[in-house]
């Protein structure tokens, strides 16, 4: 009897003993998961230094489109940017655009007809000489040079007529061409009426006096 008082003590404190490590095992636990839990920010490991990276092959026109100073600038208003980068591709405007907060936004617009035509016009800017001109085998043959601003593709040559002495109205006819390299153009008529004019079409219809 004497023993069991004896051990007592040392039961109730190794019962105590067992708590507290269970407590603190428990408090470990969820430190840990909290731990686990908790966001973390992501890092881009190999961001874009330079936006023209986004449009390869692409040619930056404006890198700072950021007001009605900029004629591209309605690419940039649909809000407030502190960057707007605009790129030429070809058929499509490449936009690189970065907001207030910092987020980076590109997007492609597909040139409308307005743009088309200006830059063909631009193309096709230019003017012709006629270096000779005479009657063989009752058809006029003019030898022509063409000289545009850019590449622009001769589809036609057109001849205007002088009016007749019955009539002041001017007759308009295609003419025969051929290509004779270095800008030069064999264009002949159907007869050796005098000219008044001599147009040639490049694209779209553009017309080159």
């Amino acid at each position: 009897m004497k023993n069991k008082k004896t051990n007592s003590p040392f039961i109730l404190l190794f019962f105590i003993g067992i708590i507290a490590l269970i407590f603190l095992l428990v408090f470990l636990i969820q430190n840990r998961e909290e731990k686990i839990i908790s966001p973390v920010v992501p890092i881009r490991d190999n961001p874009i230094e330079n936006f023209s990276d986004y449009f390869p092959g692409c040619n930056l026109i404006n890198d700072s489109c950021l007001s009605t100073n900029c004629d591209k600038y309605f690419l940039c208003n649909d809000k407030k940017y502190v960057t707007c980068e605009i790129y030429d591709c070809k058929k499509e405007f490449g936009i690189v655009t970065v907001d207030e907060s910092g987020k980076i936004k590109t997007s492609r617009k597909i040139k409308d007809d307005r743009e088309r035509i200006t830059e063909i016009k631009s193309r096709c800017d230019g003017k012709l000489e006629i270096l000779k001109n005479e009657c063989i085998e009752e058809k006029l043959e003019m030898q022509v040079k063409v000289e545009t601003v850019g590449d622009c593709v001769i589809g036609d040559f057109m001849v205007i007529y002088k009016p007749s002495d019955n009539t002041s109205e001017r007759r308009v006819a295609s003419a025969e061409f051929s290509g004779l390299g270095d800008r030069l153009y064999l264009v002949k008529t159907n007869n050796c009426e005098e000219i008044s004019e001599l147009v040639a079409v490049g694209d779209s219809g553009v017309s080159i006096r």
